[in-house]
């Protein structure tokens, strides 16, 4: 022990908490590793600092040590002031945040501010883009901000030794193996053989809530099974076999009723929490491999060899038929959590591990590209901004983080249910506010970025386009909003091969321009329903970027051919990869993406078509068979003017490289046509 007082200051969220009770395992060691330093003969002393980003987390001064709340709108305050002015207050010796895009937005600069060092507490690799919650605010970004945060830290606390590696080889300083642990509790080794299955975990993140479906449609009927953590309401009907308790205050007392703890993964990740506290109450654990993988010491476990846990029934029939192993199992998983893995020893080696951390990173600065990633809120927070709060004014709807992802994933399974067709956990595409499933019978798509106006949007447009005798479409199987604020829309399964198969660069414009003209001739009736066309705005980044000053420029003095507008069904999102071929070459184009359509300027899908296909050198043969199909007079200037406003639409923060990239191509000739200082519109 050091006569050294240290001062402590760990910042983390709301997420996690209700009032002081912890739902999830980042809460969990939050809570725990902080008590044990502040009660424990380590001289540390231990405040933590909470963002209020948990419409639920209900404030409350019920702590073991002090606690103060950044108020929802100071955390996504981009000068931090409230928060720098914070931090100062606390005079830490060290600041610790596990919060990887917090810590690039803003921690090294707290830290600097403070004279303190700064520790990043790393919850797992976040390096797959996946449909998987990590931490608290901000998602898995392939890896691009919690590599920043490793570099930008004093020192990196990792739970296991591979993440100690992974954080080694990414550049970190200081690197501790800082475990996460449990409580020891008095219970009889090997759990109740007369109590039910046991699952403990926040089933509102995704692979909890998918590896909690997985064990349900493995369990033998006749075994009970209890399950404890905060859950999405839907589950109540979804998996009505499962008896569902919620979150509960003490949750040891509630595990050592059990008769054996559950870990149902399929896929990796650090310590977790769950089994932790399955060996901490005694109980002999089930786990998959990939549960498992965190822990280095196994034997208080059976191990599936399965990743669907196939093999579970034969595993509980073992337990139940030899209690001796129950009890060998329970006891070697207490007595490592007593010897080993105890908050009491883990509090023991952080205070030691804290204590010798210097500020030796100070003055660095994170990468432009970092910044922007970490500025993003989590996705399940624009799906739930609460009431009375606004969303940021920079929000970026990024992916369904958190509540979101478990939305959707509980949509999966309910519309599985629904229509009795199994839609697998493989996601086919992730792209544009929208997650698709396939399966042999059927297309399903959650909407989570403005969910129910796209879906209801989605719909109308197929239904209006089946109505053209020249286009193929989908036809719509179910389509309903989902508590959780998702929306989904299942379609029928058209065959049809990408356009981009068709090697002929003229016949693929034709095509193109054809099927623009069959859509623009539907007549008024068919489209009455659908819509009105719309793009969202945000600001535009044009610091040393000239083009996009002049753009902005042209469009302020170009307002006058809003006047020149026709009202038609416009596809809005027409290009060569949402226009697909039938099954031979005689067959008609085939559309199945309708989610950005509505009633509009026609020249806006021409705008469109010109943006993603003027540099293949065929815009000529898109122009003519347009023209032949449809026949109306066109405007090149109106259609440039169009081409403009979509490409200022393209270079926003939140669209994907490949369309950027077209639009900064485009721009020179669009700009050039409206100013009458080129005609690279003219096909002639």
């Amino acid at each position: 022990m050091s006569d050294r007082l240290l001062r402590l200051l760990v910042i983390t969220a709301t997420d996690g908490f209700v009032r002081s009770l912890p739902l999830n395992g980042a809460a969990v060691r939050a809570l725990e590793l902080s008590r044990h330093l502040a009660e424990g003969d380590h001289r540390v002393e231990v405040s933590m600092l909470l963002y209020d980003i948990n419409r639920d987390s209900a404030p409350t001064d019920s702590w073991p040590f002090p606690v103060h709340y950044l108020a929802h709108e100071d955390y996504y305050d981009p000068k931090h002031g409230q928060l720098k002015r914070m931090v100062r207050k606390a005079r830490p010796h060290v600041l610790v945040i596990s919060d990887s895009a917090l810590l690039v937005r803003s921690g090294r600069q707290l830290a600097d501010a403070a004279g303190c060092a700064l520790v990043y507490e790393m919850h797992g690799q976040e390096r797959v883009p996946a449909l998987s919650s990590v931490g608290a605010a901000g998602g898995m970004h392939d890896g691009v901000v919690q590599g920043e945060a490793l570099r930008l830290a004093d020192a990196v606390v990792a739970f296991t030794g591979d993440d100690a590696q992974y954080a080694i080889d990414a550049g970190a300083g200081q690197v501790m193996h800082l475990p996460c642990g449990a409580v020891p509790q008095r219970a009889a080794a090997g759990g109740n053989p007369r109590g039910p299955v046991v699952v403990a975990a926040d089933f509102t993140r995704a692979s909890n809530a998918q590896a909690l479906a997985t064990l349900n449609s493995c369990l033998p009927e006749d075994v009970p099974v209890s399950v404890y953590g905060r859950y999405p309401v839907p589950m109540r009907t979804l998996l009505p076999r499962l008896t569902l308790h919620g979150p509960v205050p003490n949750l040891p007392a509630a595990l050592a009723q059990g008769s054996v703890g559950i870990a149902a993964h399929s896929e990796r990740s650090g310590m977790r929490a769950q089994i932790l506290s399955y060996m901490a109450a005694g109980l002999p654990v089930i786990a998959t491999r990939q549960a498992a993988t965190g822990l280095e010491n196994t034997g208080a476990m059976l191990l599936s060899d399965e990743p669907d846990l196939a093999d579970l029934p034969d595993l509980l029939a073992r337990l139940r038929k030899d209690p001796a192993l129950c009890r060998a199992l329970g006891l070697h998983g207490h007595r490592r959590i007593e010897q080993m893995l105890s908050w009491a020893r883990i509090a023991e080696r952080a205070a030691s591990a804290y204590r010798s951390v210097r500020p030796e990173r100070t003055g660095l600065t994170a990468s432009a590209g970092a910044r922007m990633l970490s500025a993003r809120p989590p996705g399940w927070l624009t799906l739930h901004p609460g009431p009375g709060r606004t969303r940021p004014a920079d929000h970026v709807a990024a992916g369904p983080d958190a509540m979101g992802d478990a939305a959707v994933d509980c949509a999966r399974m309910g519309v599985s249910c629904r229509l009795g067709v199994h839609f697998p956990p493989k996601v086919s595409s992730f792209e544009g506010g929208r997650v698709t499933f396939t399966a042999p019978r059927a297309v399903l798509t959650v909407f989570f970025r403005w969910p129910r106006q796209t879906a209801e949007r989605t719909v109308a447009g197929i239904r209006t386009a089946a109505s053209c005798g020249h286009i193929t479409v989908p036809r719509v199987t179910g389509q309903a909003d989902f508590p959780g604020s998702v929306s989904w829309v299942s379609l029928s399964p058209v065959s049809a091969t990408p356009i981009t198969d068709v090697e002929d660069g003229a016949a693929r414009a034709r095509l193109l321009g054809s099927t623009a003209g069959y859509l623009h001739r539907l007549p008024e009736e068919t489209w009455a329903g659908v819509p009105r066309l719309s793009r969202s705005r945000m600001s535009l980044e044009t610091a040393r970027r000239p083009d996009r000053l002049r753009l902005l420029s042209v469009l302020r003095r170009s307002g006058h051919h809003r006047n020149g507008c026709e009202m038609s069904f416009v596809h809005g999102n027409l290009h060569g990869a949402t226009v697909l071929l039938g099954p031979d070459p005689a067959s008609r184009p085939v559309v199945t993406d309708f989610s950005a359509c509505g009633v509009g300027c026609p020249d806006e899908d021409l705008a469109v078509l010109y943006v993603h296909h003027a540099a293949d050198g065929h815009w000529g043969e898109i122009w003519s068979a347009y023209q032949e199909v449809c026949g109306r007079a066109v405007d090149l200037t109106h259609v440039a003017w169009h081409g403009a406003h979509y490409a200022r639409w393209a270079l926003q923060d939140d669209q994907p490289h490949h369309l950027v990239e077209k639009a900064t191509a485009a721009l020179p000739g669009l700009l050039g046509y409206l100013t009458d200082d080129a005609t690279l519109l003219d096909h002639t």
